[in-house]
């Protein structure tokens, strides 16, 4: 990716902006994963707040860049929704038993 996107933002290069990548839908979505398989109480939840930090994570790439990529936002934006929808059915699923 070019620079000029880091232009309106208050980075100067992409270390900061890739290790808070990398910890907010890279390893949590790994302890997401693991908490999911093993069924940790309330794992549900995670996938809500996973869901929501995947497409605010979007929302604030795109006002700091001010380029919308429809393939790849349109197709991370769906899977947070998704996220999110499925969280919160299995949260409902978990609130019937």
């Amino acid at each position: 990716m070019p620079l000029r996107f880091l232009e309106n933002s208050p980075f100067e290069n992409y270390l900061v902006p890739g290790i808070i990548l990398f910890v907010t839908n890279g390893l949590f979505s790994l302890l997401f994963a693991v908490m999911a398989l093993l069924k940790f109480m309330n794992y549900s939840w995670l996938a809500i707040f996973q869901g929501f930090i995947l497409v605010g994570w979007l929302i604030i790439q795109i006002i700091m860049i001010r380029e919308f990529y429809a393939p790849l936002h349109v197709l991370y934006f769906s899977v947070g929704l998704l996220l999110i929808t499925t969280g919160w059915i299995l949260a409902r699923q978990d609130q019937a038993i």
